[in-house]
């Protein structure tokens, strides 16, 4: 644990010192108008930026750590009431990716011409605010939760996040009006991988082993497949190993008995995280994995 917290401090040091999420961790975004909403969206995008760079010039499990929570941030600006509970963990991030990429190449009005909770001269006008507001010459939509626990938090909205890969697929020739951490963050997020395989090695993989392929990097798929080959391979050997040991009801042999399944579910904790957090599954090999795994 000593380890850990030193790491953690160590990465802060490197970061710069404005991030509210490195000072504040457990403070949510304003999300109390469609323009706090949007401004806490810009800021937090921004301030992900130094993360992932110095994730990808040291990867450690401290930088791969600070990831997932700067990125968790800008999730929760998005409404994901309609997202099932069991493929959530799989698409929030890159949900949230898209939902960048598109805004990154939008022409956005001034903050100042945006439905906000104050008025200019300082009185509150929160009940004269709007149910929802959209970008200019778009379906992107920030609207006010009307109920459960985000009630009355203005958030982008079901139908957007519903329909954000289309808008991708539409706006996705288009020039990036904004700094991005990379020239193409949806990629980036379909080859990015944990601290034990460095991004810069999959950044200098041929062509061929990043063509997509149901949502997922084609050497991903390679990666998956050999994992599992390698788990089974342990399994079977186990097996061989131990259904030949005497069966005499000793407690010795209750263990050679029970080392098939333990083995198991060993390699499937190990599997799933690997897949997860080294390899990076994304797409449907995320999802078929998951389901893999459970059963």
């Amino acid at each position: 644990m000593t380890r850990f917290v030193s790491l953690t401090v160590l990465l802060l040091l490197h970061l710069p010192a404005g991030p509210t999420w490195a000072k504040h961790p457990l403070e949510p975004a304003d999300t109390s108008s469609p323009r706090a909403t949007l401004s806490s969206f810009l800021r937090l995008t921004d301030e992900f930026t130094p993360v992932y760079h110095a994730y990808r010039e040291s990867p450690s499990p401290a930088t791969q750590s600070a990831l997932r929570p700067a990125l968790k941030k800008v999730t929760r600006l998005l409404d994901m009431s309609e997202i099932p509970a069991a493929t959530y963990r799989e698409v929030e991030s890159e949900l949230t990716i898209l939902l960048w990429e598109v805004i990154a190449r939008l022409e956005l009005p001034p903050l100042a011409e945006v439905p906000s909770k104050f008025a200019d001269a300082g009185v509150d006008v929160e009940d004269s605010l709007v149910d929802s507001w959209r970008i200019p010459h778009t379906s992107i939509t920030i609207a006010r939760v009307n109920q459960g626990p985000r009630a009355g938090e203005y958030l982008f909205s079901s139908d957007t996040v519903a329909n954000v890969s289309t808008y991708y697929d539409q706006v996705k020739d288009m020039p990036v009006l904004r700094e991005m951490p990379t020239k193409n963050l949806v990629l980036t997020l379909q080859q990015i991988t944990g601290w034990m395989i460095p991004v810069k090695w999959v950044e200098a993989l041929p062509d061929w082993a990043v063509i997509l392929v149901f949502g997922q990097v084609l050497w991903k798929w390679f990666a998956g497949v050999l994992l599992y080959a390698l788990a089974i391979g342990v399994v079977i050997i186990v097996r061989r190993n131990t259904r030949r040991q005497s069966q005499d009801g000793t407690l010795r042999a209750y263990l050679y008995h029970i080392a098939t399944p333990i083995s198991m579910i060993v390699l499937a904790a190990l599997v799933q995280l690997l897949m997860v957090e080294q390899i990076g599954a994304t797409g449907a090999a995320s999802i078929i994995n998951s389901y893999f795994i459970e059963i």
